[in-house]
This record gives structure tokens, sequence and C-alpha cells, in this order.
């Protein structure tokens, strides 16, 4: 089961941001993932952009154990608790029990790594944290992913249905999204991304079927296919 949690975007005169917040399923753990793409704006010089990702891994039974507020109480550790409230993240992880928070609190952050012996107690098994190149190429992917997703989507909604006036419309809102993942599939970042799965960098929970040649081009010779159709 993979959820995508929420989308969070901000700025001020230093940095702007975005920060993608999902939850993915495994075998023995779940996965709670925080990545940040962050831009930091300079006085003299171009602006910077720096990729941070925060996997926390949680106990296989964490939401029969801990609640909305539980989670809330991690979330706050990574800076995006506000950003949430119980009804709404329960709306999305649709296993997390209502409550309040059943935990302890601790006076300082429970992520420091002279924690460590108190993580299992609030239902972390380990904190992964990831920067550089390897973040930037998993925020990427996975932005290319969701595309990639919603244009098979789109296009297997289709089918050989009559469309309606709006229906095509929408379908033609879409483009701008499809020409940036025709922008990655022949650009440079994309042999970036693939010689980093090549040597074995990327986690084996990572989606990554944009790095096939064969899955993204029969998706953009069969959107194009439509258009001809459509206009």
């Amino acid at each position: 089961m993979n959820i995508h949690i929420a989308t969070i975007s901000g700025a001020d005169r230093e940095l702007n941001f975005i920060t993608d917040v999902s939850l993915f399923e495994e075998p023995e753990s779940w996965r709670l993932i925080i990545s940040d793409k962050i831009g930091y704006r300079q006085v003299n010089g171009p602006d910077s952009l720096e990729f941070v990702r925060l996997e926390i891994l949680l106990v296989n039974d964490y939401f029969d154990r801990f609640t909305a507020g539980d989670l809330i109480f991690l979330l706050n550790g990574v800076g995006v608790a506000r950003r949430f409230k119980p009804k709404e993240l329960i709306k999305k992880i649709p296993m997390l029990k209502d409550g309040e928070q059943t935990v302890p609190e601790i006076y300082y952050d429970v992520f420091l790594d002279r924690n460590k012996d108190k993580w299992i107690s609030f239902g972390i098994k380990d904190r992964i944290e990831r920067r550089g190149q390897i973040a930037e190429s998993m925020y990427r992917i996975e932005k290319m992913e969701q595309i990639l997703d919603e244009l098979d989507s789109r296009m297997s909604a289709i089918g050989n249905k009559s469309l309606t006036e709006a229906q095509i419309e929408d379908y033609l809102s879409f483009q701008d999204e499809v020409q940036e993942l025709e922008k990655y599939y022949t650009g440079p970042e994309w042999k970036v991304d693939l010689e980093l799965d090549d040597k074995g960098e990327f986690p084996s929970y990572l989606k990554r079927g944009v790095l096939s040649e064969d899955g993204v081009y029969n998706a953009l010779v069969n959107n194009d296919e439509i258009l001809n159709e459509l206009l």
C-alpha cells in the first residue's frame, strides 16, 4: 500500500520549499517519507537548490498500537506536524486510529541519535537521511512516476469511448505534465537517474517505471495517437 499524504509548499524572503509526505507499506515495517526540495535565495549569486529526504521506518504493527496524536508527534519531529489535523490524517490513512498522543513527550528532539534507545517506544525502528544527488534523483523519479501513472490512467479511461467537449478539454489540459515527462525522458536527467539505478543506488521500494525505455516511450506514442484523434 502506497499513500500520498500531502504536498506542502511555502516561501519567505530566504527560501521556498516543496515537501511531499508519503507512507509506504513494507513486509515488516511502514516507511514514512518526508521529501524536501528547498530553494535558497542568494543576495549575491544564483539561487541554490537542496534536496533532503527523511525516511522513518515504523514498526509493522504501528497502526494497531498508536494513534493520530502519536503520528502527529512524529511529524512534529521533522517540522511538518503543524500542517496536519488528526481528522485530515485519518481521511488519508484509513487504518490510523483517532485519539490523543499516547506515548510520553520528551523535551528534546526524539530523532537525535542520542535518543535511539527510546525510538522503539515511539514505534520507530530506524531513521534514514538522504541528501544530494540521490535525494534529488529520488524526488525527480517519484514526480515523473506520478505523471506517468496519471497519463496511463487517463489513456485507459478514454479507450474507444466518445468524449464530451469537457472531457477532451480535461485531457488536453494534462499535456503540460506530459511535456514535462517527455523533456525528462529525452534529457540528461533521465540518464543520470538510470546510471544511479544501474549502480544499485536506490532502495528496493522505489517505484521507477520511468527508467524503463519502453514504458515511457510507449506511453508518449499512445498519447500522440490520442491527440491526433482529438484534434
